[in-house]
């Protein structure tokens, strides 16, 4: 079986074909504001790389957010369409869970507490925990948007005697209330991408979590406020 994945909620742009768990091609930009011009190329890539027509595809996988207004917009429609033309199955992931699954790649095995982060302006982040069981994720609860302060962990009730990752851009900001705690680990530098998800892709898909591909919509959690330029007095 085959799966097309799009990630499109941050400044990157990610798509990766996967057969069953195994990652066939992938494509990726964090060039900002790229994703109206690069998606449609990735995704034709991709399918040349790996040799298959979008006929062939079993399933679509999008990251659904939380993360850029304008960019999750353009992926989860883009995934819409594939899925309604194709008459296949629409599988939504936070954009939490697939940074997180990046991180994973850089952990050794054993059990530890990840959370997946998405960087948001100020103080501000998206973030979801997760506890990792030797190579494996369980989901702690959904995506959430918090707001940074010294004891950010203990209101997440995360014990810091154990090992803690922090997963994604924004890291930092959790990171500098707990500099002195080894057991807190930032992995800001791992992509926002989808090379990390099959064992997920197939999960889902065997247990059919899909998506109503008509009703399906971004997880925005925060309301968006535009930031207004001040308009220029006239001479």
């Amino acid at each position: 079986m085959y799966f097309l994945c799009i990630e499109t909620a941050t400044e990157a742009c990610s798509v990766v074909l996967y057969h069953n768990e195994k990652l066939v091609s992938a494509e990726y930009t964090d060039t900002p504001k790229a994703h109206s011009k690069s998606l449609t190329a990735f995704i034709e890539k991709v399918l040349q790389k790996g040799n298959i027509t979008p006929t062939q595809l079993n399933g679509i996988v999008v990251s659904a957010g939380p993360g850029s207004y304008t960019g999750l917009r353009i992926g989860m429609s883009t995934a819409k369409g594939l899925a309604y033309g194709l008459d296949i199955p629409i599988m939504l992931i936070p954009s939490t869970a697939v940074i997180a699954y990046s991180g994973v790649y850089y952990i050794q095995k054993g059990e530890a507490t990840v959370i997946g982060i998405i960087d948001a302006p100020n103080r501000e982040l998206f973030i979801q925990v997760f506890t990792l069981n030797d190579g494996t994720l369980n989901f702690e609860h959904s995506p959430q948007h918090v707001f940074v302060t010294e004891d950010i962990l203990s209101q997440l009730k995360i014990d810091t005697d154990n090992p803690v990752y922090l997963s994604g851009k924004g890291a930092s900001k959790i990171k500098e209330f707990y500099a002195d705690n080894k057991n807190v680990v930032v992995l800001e530098d791992v992509k926002q991408d989808m090379q990390n998800i099959g064992y997920w892709i197939m999960e889902t898909y065997k247990n059919k979590v899909f998506a109503d591909v008509e009703l399906c919509e971004p997880l925005y959690i925060k309301d968006f406020s535009p930031t207004l330029k001040a308009k220029k007095n006239k001479v």
